[in-house]
């Protein structure tokens, strides 16, 4: 997309109750656009992330809705953003009234052959390394084998990780995670939100919290 302030570039379903159906896996490149009223099923997912040294910025993602079966599968989160290089930070990124759904199973499975749980770590929304100022406003996120939110990830990102991450009145609820779990970020603000029905998972350690911050995250 290469879309201006004054002429962005629109992806759109029909309506708000009238979505185009998205089954595969899809890869979103450019600056100033709006992408609403699609409903991503089985396989689908939007790909906020580097294609061929791609680069991504000023983007609303609104009245999205992504339905799994609550089986194992699919990508490791329902909408990831990252950039490969921190030459080319994506910025700038809104996502607003969605609803991400179902995605992994949201109780703990269990493999018969070791008698013991598996995991099933499937994200909602995963704000990740090289990304600046990140809006996650007014969506609602549940019953999935992760966490809700995660920002960034462990390790020692130096100079890649995300800064600027803002995750405001939500909805998350009824995850084998948690709601919003910050890794190695910088600048995360996590206000006005509504979290619950959260459980210990018995196999990969999670205390099953609202809200977990560690690997060294700073001004959260």
């Amino acid at each position: 997309a290469n879309g201006t302030p004054s002429q962005p570039v629109w992806l759109r379903g029909p309506n708000f109750n009238n979505k185009a159906i998205i089954a595969a896996q899809t890869i979103v490149k450019g600056q100033y656009i709006f992408i609403e009223n699609l409903k991503f099923e089985g396989r689908g997912s939007l790909n906020l992330r580097t294609h061929n040294n791609s680069m991504l910025s000023n983007i609303v993602v609104r009245n999205l809705r992504f339905v799994r079966d609550g089986t194992f599968g699919g990508p490791g989160s329902a909408i990831p953003i990252y950039s490969a290089s921190p030459l080319k930070r994506f910025h700038d990124i809104l996502l607003y009234d969605n609803e991400i759904s179902f995605l992994g199973n949201d109780f703990d499975d269990v493999d018969t052959s070791l008698g013991l749980s598996v995991e099933n770590d499937r994200h909602g929304i995963h704000p990740d390394i090289n990304t600046d100022r990140v809006w996650i406003f007014n969506n609602k996120i549940h019953h999935l084998g992760g966490d809700s939110i995660q920002v960034s990830r462990g390790g020692d990102l130096g100079e890649q990780k995300p800064t600027q991450i803002y995750i405001a009145e939500n909805e998350f609820y009824s995850n084998l995670e948690n709601g919003v779990d910050v890794k190695q970020a910088d600048g995360t603000l996590v206000i006005g939100n509504k979290m619950y029905n959260w459980r210990q998972h018995k196999g990969n350690g999670s205390t099953g919290g609202a809200v977990v911050v560690h690997s060294k995250a700073t001004n959260t």
